[in-house]
């Protein structure tokens, strides 16, 4: 799972690396509104199709998982169509520039959502190779489009279209492997038994990517589209680490979650390493990339590379509370404490915002930057201060309550 896993998300880094070098720093700042509002509009409806798949059916089979994947991918396509729907809207309210990328991105919406409910489904199924077959045929048709984009010398907009196209590619095969065609009441039935979670699960990402989100906005007011341009450079220097973490979290969801219906009495020790590890990538990643000389920067960012180079460690520190934040996501999510991750999230993410504006006050987007990554430290060390006592003694937890399949969901 997980290599399929960096599969996937190496091409989204893929679409991102060579936007950056077919624009110009301001023409980035379009694509990076455009990113935030596409990348927003995903986590908001992922959890609907494919957070309940991994935390309820990992480790399922026969008719109970066929359900299953039938309900998450047939809700894929579902809200798929309605993200296509809202970034169509937004494109006829948008400049030119910016309305392309948006057109670009309600294709690829639907693609990614699609794509990803039938790899899921794949590996849920233990057909982990046919899941990075998909993932690489994707890769290498985005690489071949890009390439040819390049050779072409067409601009930024086609490249993210033959990304897309790639994915369309993808979802297609993915629906041949699986056998599932969607349907409409599937869409219905799955939404209608996963009620109790997917609004839990929306909530808790508005809370905790509503921080980055903030300071996205901030820095583009107060500094403008080539400072926006430099914040999402930065952010996609550190790409690679954000690639780990997107690899990891899925992977580590669906192996806790077994590990916890085993009673794997070192479950709560492997979470707390993983959190360690996620936290110290960032930093290791940033160090490498600003010890790189100008030209090899500028080689993999174009333009772009010198103004996002003077933030990226302040950044990097941000991306190292986000690793130990995501460690203690992943860990309420296999102790199923839906409801103890969203009121944590509760508590942190007003003091996230009031750093961000505070620092924006201050210090213009530098400082939104600095607020935001000195906010997230301290809330990643409330939310780990959370996790022990979500777990039973059992698996190395100070809880009480022993934990079930259907908890986690609670």
């Amino acid at each position: 799972m997980l290599v399929d896993q960096v599969a996937s998300s190496f091409t989204n880094f893929l679409a991102s690396i060579s936007v950056a070098r077919l624009a110009t720093t301001s023409e980035f700042g379009s694509f990076s509104v455009a990113f935030a509002v596409i990348y927003a509009l995903l986590e908001l409806l992922r959890p609907l199709a494919l957070e309940p798949l991994l935390v309820r059916f990992s480790g399922a089979a026969g008719d109970d998982l066929r359900r299953a994947c039938r309900g998450a991918i047939s809700t894929g396509v579902g809200v798929g169509l309605g993200g296509s729907l809202v970034l169509l809207i937004c494109a006829t309210l948008a400049g030119p520039t910016l309305s392309s990328y948006l057109l670009v991105g309600g294709f690829a919406v639907l693609v990614v959502l699609v794509q990803d409910s039938c790899r899921f489904c794949l590996v849920a199924a233990g057909r982990t190779r046919a899941a990075a077959f998909n993932d690489g045929l994707w890769a290498i048709l985005a690489l071949a489009g890009v390439v040819s984009v390049w050779a072409a010398g067409w601009g930024p907009v086609s490249a993210m279209l033959a990304w897309a196209t790639g994915g369309a590619v993808s979802a297609v095969v993915g629906l041949l492997q699986t056998g599932v065609w969607p349907s409409f009441a599937s869409c219905v039935q799955w939404l209608r038994s996963n009620r109790h979670l997917a609004p839990r699960f929306v909530l808790e990402y508005l809370l905790d990517a509503g921080g980055l989100q903030l300071v996205l906005l901030l820095v583009g007011v107060i500094g403008g589209l080539a400072a926006l341009g430099a914040l999402n450079g930065a952010r996609l220097l550190l790409g690679p680490v954000g690639i780990l973490f997107l690899a990891m979290s899925g992977f580590a969801i669906s192996e806790g979650a077994k590990s916890r219906d085993t009673g794997d009495h070192r479950l709560v020790k492997k979470l707390g390493g993983l959190a360690g590890l996620l936290a110290v990538l960032p930093i290791a990643w940033s160090l490498v990339l600003i010890a790189l000389p100008p030209a090899a920067g500028a080689a993999i960012l174009g333009d772009t590379f010198a103004s996002a180079r003077e933030i990226l460690l302040i950044l990097a520190l941000y991306w190292a509370a986000r690793g130990a934040l995501l460690g203690a996501k992943i860990a309420f999510r296999v102790s199923g404490s839906a409801r103890t991750s969203l009121r944590v999230m509760a508590i942190s993410s007003p003091v996230v915002a009031v750093a961000s504006v505070g620092g924006a006050l201050v210090a213009g987007g530098l400082g939104a930057v600095v607020g935001l990554a000195g906010a997230s430290t301290v809330s990643a060390i409330y939310s780990l201060s959370k996790v022990r006592s979500q777990f039973p003694p059992c698996l190395g937890g100070s809880g009480r309550e022993p934990l079930s399949r259907s908890d986690g969901l609670n």
